[in-house]
């Protein structure tokens, strides 16, 4: 549990990705919580996190820098006098990360996927060339 004026929890993690995926995977994972957000430039995002019974909402900001590191922050909203969190924005920083680790591996594996290795000349799939083939024997 936080303990602050406002509550808040933040925590940094070097991922050893590039930028573009991390772009993409931190929207996919804002889209998976559900929270509301924007992106007022490039590299950072700013969420909401929606209220539950133990907190009025929390604010959860990201960064990306240029090296891979992201920071995230979560800090409590909307009451003036909430100076203890109930450990909501930890919980918040940490369900960030989870699924971060998650997904961005996979957005990195997508992405890395060159479409012309599987596509001939033609525009066939190996399956397309495969059935194609067992048509014409």
């Amino acid at each position: 549990m936080a303990i602050g004026f406002p509550a808040k929890y933040e925590k940094t993690v070097e991922m050893h990705l590039d930028r573009a995926v991390l772009r993409e995977a931190i929207e996919g994972v804002l889209d998976t919580l559900g929270w509301s957000y924007r992106s007022d430039t490039a590299d950072e995002f700013t969420a909401r996190a929606p209220l539950t019974g133990f907190s009025w909402g929390e604010r959860v900001t990201i960064h990306l820098s240029y090296d891979g590191v992201v920071s995230v922050k979560s800090k409590c909203e909307g009451v003036m006098f909430q100076i203890f969190d109930w450990g909501k924005n930890k919980q918040n920083v940490d369900s960030f990360f989870d699924l971060l680790a998650v997904k961005a591996p996979r957005v990195s594996l997508v992405s890395s996927l060159d479409e012309k290795q599987y596509f001939d000349k033609d525009g066939k799939t190996p399956l397309q060339r495969a059935l194609a083939n067992d048509e014409g024997e």
